[in-house]
């Protein structure tokens, strides 16, 4: 494509907002109504202190903590039992939200699920991951107990790692994304309490977003088609990105048993070095992370982290022409699955599930990440697109990811590694969602 002059984009962007870039077209699915100010109020100037320290830590290893700075924000994760909502934290990476749940589960669960390195977050957060995993130089790999093992400790724990992701498509342009993060997990006793701060950020833009499709959010199904683009009519050419992305997750115990969860958020996004991103689509996002996390957190019928661990394991394990035999199976249930959606009906995304073509746009890693997710849900007791009920969970190895298939190359230390997979060889919020 021809280059653009820089004035001329800049009135290309300013009409793409305006006719609504990121309002939801027809094909998608329509993003939720959410009431919260262009511009937030203010935090206490202590609590944002608290947040930039902890990027700071997260950008230079070789940085102390400093209590002084931590505890203000501390006591601010403590304390509130309203809705955040109305805040705004300090700009970032684009403006930031402050969205708070409260999980029926101890924080030693919670931090087990979400933060043992054999169990891919796109597990825990189907709805807006599609594929994530950590780059087999974090540190989480090297560590000798788990991060839950540690909520018990007197003194601070903190443990880093690179981790790749790729989103689902968002809510307002059908896009999805692919990008690292630096993160790095804090465990923080403070007065008495259990404290974990997870903090994210992106060391560089992600790659060019692709066109697809919610097809049913509620049921975590969503058309990736592979086509760089955006699902948005006459703009379906533009080169999207994410330009950055940060956020602290603090999750603290609480006296009733329950874990309290709140999420700090910065994104930047959009075309021509333009972020068209509105606090809106960030907290809707963040909405749809949060619900799922929750359905499958709190679920009666989740198996243990071992199971779960071990369900990813069988499947990376599983022969080529088996997973082939599945995802042709897939591919069949999920065109019929999608025949009403708007998304799907004529054009290319038509195009590519006519007779069960989608597989041929689907990846090894793609693959894995639909066959884990079909096995959850079964797991789960929810409905599925093809039976993964059968294979049995392997025994679990502590902190140590299964051997990977013989056919594939051992990898370099930056190249990304699937939570199943070994160290040697070695998935979000995401655009305008969440993770």
């Amino acid at each position: 494509m021809k280059s653009i002059p820089a004035l001329s984009r800049f009135f290309l962007v300013v009409a793409l907002i305006a006719v609504g870039l990121f309002a939801a077209p027809a094909a998608q699915a329509e993003p939720r109504d959410v009431e919260l100010e262009k511009f937030g109020e203010d935090l206490d100037p202590a609590v944002d202190a608290g947040l930039a320290h902890l990027f700071e830590m997260l950008n230079d290893p070789g940085l102390a903590l400093d209590p002084a700075r931590l505890n203000p924000l501390a006591d601010y994760v403590i304390a509130c039992d309203d809705d955040p909502r109305a805040f705004e934290p300090e700009e970032r990476t684009g403006q930031g939200i402050i969205y708070k749940t409260e999980l029926k589960q101890p924080i030693e669960k919670v931090i087990r699920y979400l933060y043992d390195p054999e169990i891919p977050n796109y597990v825990m957060v189907p709805s807006v991951l599609r594929i994530s995993g950590w780059y087999p130089d974090s540190e989480i790999f090297k560590a000798e107990r788990g991060v839950w093992q540690e909520l018990d400790r007197e003194d601070p724990y903190i443990v880093r790692g690179r981790e790749f992701e790729e989103c689902t498509p968002d809510s307002f342009a059908g896009a999805y994304y692919r990008y690292d993060l630096n993160r790095m997990i804090v465990v923080y006793p403070y007065k008495g309490r259990k404290l974990v701060f997870s903090v994210s950020e992106q060391p560089e833009e992600s790659k060019a977003g692709h066109k697809g499709a919610i097809i049913d959010d509620a049921k975590w199904r969503y058309f990736y088609s592979g086509i760089q683009g955006i699902d948005k009519g006459l703009f379906s050419w533009m080169d999207t990105y994410m330009y950055g992305s940060s956020s602290v997750q603090a999750f603290v115990d609480l006296p009733d048993g329950g874990t309290r969860n709140m999420l700090f958020k910065w994104l930047s996004a959009g075309w021509g070095g333009m972020n068209v991103v509105l606090r809106t689509h960030i907290y809707e996002g963040s909405m749809r992370f949060s619900e799922a996390f929750k359905e499958v957190l709190e679920s009666e019928a989740l198996p243990d982290s071992e199971q779960i661990a071990g369900y990813v394991r069988d499947i990376r394990a599983m022969p080529e022409e088996a997973v082939n035999a599945k995802i042709a199976e897939y591919a069949t249930a999920f065109e019929k699955a999608s025949a009403e959606n708007e998304a799907m009906d004529g054009g290319d995304f038509a195009d590519i599930i006519k007779d069960g073509g989608y597989a041929e746009v689907l990846d090894r890693e793609d693959r894995v990440g639909i066959l884990v997710l079909e096995r959850l849900r079964c797991a789960l007791g929810l409905d599925a697109l093809v039976d993964m009920c059968e294979p049995e969970a392997t025994p679990a190895v502590a902190n140590t990811p299964a051997e990977p298939d013989a056919v594939q190359p051992e990898a370099a230390a930056d190249e990304p590694v699937d939570a199943s997979e070994p160290v040697a060889k070695s998935e979000t919020v995401e655009p305008v969602t969440g993770s």
